[in-house]
């Protein structure tokens, strides 16, 4: 009996250590994740190649067969697909769905996130996309993008490997995955406003210079003129 007791403290003790164990490589790839959505979002102030690299990273560390991002288009009221990761991504690039339609207008409106392991039997979802390129969707989990508390778009992930489906650690990660992804959206458009302004400067600029030069061309000949014909 003694023996007995000691052993349930011992396999108690070690079920102990492997739930600890577990929590820290979950929190270690957590971490991870943070590091490589970071670095590939750090290196460019090109909207389109850190939105590419952003969804690279997300659906290698998903395990999803495709994923998007897709941003607000609030003159049209639509949302845009920017950039898509996996197979057919490309030809989803540049289509559009209205705010109102789908899952991933759904979570615009809502500001939720959105898990549907069996996409098409989920109201929300429109088969617009699916029919226009081709690509068939079974699972979805989808995030919003926000920027001081304002949607700007949508992290969305397609078809999880796993049978399991898409879960809520999937979801933690997506939106850490969309936080950073949102900030450097944003200080990507800052980037390029400033560089928009700077150009505009230039060329007010040098037509200042050119009005300038012409002004002073025209005054010291009209001068030498009408003292020549006087």
């Amino acid at each position: 009996r003694e023996m007995l007791k000691r052993m349930a403290v011992g396999l108690g003790q070690l079920a102990s250590l492997v739930a600890e164990l577990q929590i820290a490589n979950y929190r270690l790839h957590q971490i991870s994740v943070f590091y490589d959505v970071g670095q590939a979002l750090v290196t460019t102030f090109d909207i389109a190649q850190l939105l590419a690299d952003a969804m690279a990273v997300a659906t290698n560390v998903i395990d999803a067969g495709a994923a998007s991002i897709m941003l607000v288009d609030e003159d049209q009221q639509e949302l845009v697909y920017k950039v898509s990761h996996g197979h057919r991504g490309h030809i989803l690039r540049q289509q559009r769905i209205p705010l109102d339609e789908g899952i991933a207008g759904w979570v615009v409106r809502h500001q939720r996130p959105v898990i549907a392991n069996d996409a098409r039997a989920d109201s929300r979802f429109s088969h617009r996309v699916d029919v226009r390129t081709g690509f068939l969707t079974q699972s979805i989990a989808a995030v919003p993008l926000k920027i001081k508390g304002r949607i700007i778009g949508v992290l969305e992930v397609l078809n999880k490997y796993s049978g399991a489906g898409f879960n809520q650690e999937d979801i933690q990660l997506m939106n850490s995955i969309a936080t950073q992804a949102a900030i450097a959206i944003e200080n990507a458009r800052l980037y390029q406003k400033l560089q928009d302004e700077r150009d505009q400067i230039i060329v007010r600029q040098d037509e200042a210079r050119r009005e300038l030069t012409r002004k002073m061309q025209d005054g010291p000949m009209q001068l030498l003129s009408a003292i020549s014909m006087t």
